[in-house]
C-alpha cells in the first residue's frame, strides 16, 4: 500500500510537470509563431515544413554506398562490444524485456557511435541539418547526441507517445537502409500535433485518471495526420519531439539502421527553467558554426 502511495504520488507530480511543460512550451512556440522565414531556398522551404509540420523529410541527404559503408562500420562496433566490451569507448544499450515495460526488445541504442567511429565525420557533415532547425525555430541550437539505431525484429514500440522536455529536443535521423513498407518499422509522426494543440491537453487530461498508462502515451490524434517515413536509404528526417510520434512496429526477421543526432533548441525562457538550464549545461554549441549556403 506504501509503495502504491509512492508511485502513485510521482505520477501525479509527473502529470503537472508534464502540463506545466507544454504550457511553456507553447508559449514559446507562440511568440516565435510571427517570425516568418523570408527566404525560398530548398533550406528554407524544409524549414518551413518543418516549422509548420514538426517534421521534414530530405530525399537523398547521403550516398547510398556511403550508407552501406556505414552499416558494415556499425555492424562491426557491436560485434566487437559483444566480444570485448572494455573495447567500447561509446555506450551501447541492448533493449530487452527488462526496459520500459517491454517495449523495444531487440533494439541496440548506440549512444556517441562517432566515439568508436571517429571517421564517420569524414562523409557526414552535419551543416544542412543544423541550418534547417535554425531557420525554423529562430532560436539557440545545442548538440546532445550522436546515436545509432539498429532494430532487429522489434515487435513491440512503445507506442504513440511525446517526449516531455525542456528545452525541446529536436532529431535528426538519417535513414542507412531502405524502409519499404511499415513492416520495417518506419518512424511515425502526427503532423501539427508539436504546438498549440489542443489534442496533447485532450490526451494529458485522459492519463490524468487512467494510472495504467505512462503519462506521455497517447492514444487519441488523427490518423489522417499521420506521417510514416517510407523512405530509401539516405534520406533525412528531422522531427520536433514534442508532437506526437513512435516507432512502428517491425513484423519479424526485419532490421532498420538509422543514425540519429539530438538537438536541443533553447530560448531565453528554457534559461531561467532550473532542469532546462542544468539540460543545456551539459550540452554542447552546435557541431559547425557555420551555415550552409
Amino acid at each position: 500500500m506504501i509503495t502504491h502511495g509512492i508511485r502513485s504520488g510521482n505520477r501525479f507530480i509527473r502529470w503537472w510537470k508534464t502540463l506545466f511543460h507544454f504550457f511553456i512550451q507553447d508559449f514559446v512556440e507562440f511568440l516565435y509563431l510571427f517570425k516568418p522565414i523570408k527566404g525560398n531556398t530548398d533550406l528554407d522551404n524544409y524549414a518551413r515544413e518543418l516549422r509548420e509540420n514538426g517534421i521534414v523529410i530530405v530525399e537523398d541527404f547521403l550516398n547510398a554506398a556511403v550508407c552501406d559503408n556505414f552499416v558494415e562500420e556499425i555492424d562491426a562496433v557491436v560485434a566487437r562490444d559483444k566480444k570485448n566490451p572494455e573495447l567500447t569507448k561509446s555506450e551501447i544499450q541492448y533493449r530487452d524485456f527488462n526496459s520500459l515495460d517491454g517495449y523495444d526488445t531487440g533494439m541496440i541504442d548506440i549512444v556517441n557511435i562517432d566515439r568508436d567511429f571517429p571517421k564517420i565525420w569524414d562523409d557526414f557533415d552535419p551543416k544542412k541539418i543544423e541550418t534547417i532547425i535554425k531557420i525554423a525555430t529562430a532560436r539557440t541550437l545545442y548538440f546532445r547526441t550522436f546515436n545509432a539505431y539498429l532494430n532487429y525484429s522489434v515487435t513491440n514500440t512503445r507506442g504513440m507517445h511525446v517526449d516531455d522536455v525542456q528545452p525541446p529536443v529536436y532529431k535528426a535521423f538519417v535513414t542507412l537502409k531502405d524502409i519499404n513498407s511499415t513492416d520495417d518499422g518506419p518512424y511515425t509522426f502526427v503532423k501539427k500535433t508539436h504546438r498549440l494543440n489542443l489534442i496533447r491537453y485532450i490526451n494529458l487530461f485522459i492519463n490524468f485518471f487512467v494510472t495504467s498508462k505512462i503519462v506521455t502515451n497517447f492514444d487519441l490524434y488523427s490518423k489522417k495526420q499521420v506521417v510514416q517515413t517510407i523512405a530509401k536509404k539516405g534520406a533525412l528526417v528531422i522531427s520536433n519531439q514534442t508532437g506526437i510520434h513512435s516507432g512502428h512496429p517491425q513484423k519479424p526477421n526485419h532490421k532498420r539502421c538509422m543514425l540519429v543526432l539530438s538537438y536541443l533548441v533553447v530560448s531565453p525562457l528554457n534559461r531561467i527553467h532550473r532542469t532546462a538550464k542544468d539540460i543545456i549545461k551539459n550540452s554542447s554549441k552546435i557541431i559547425s558554426q557555420k551555415d550552409c549556403s
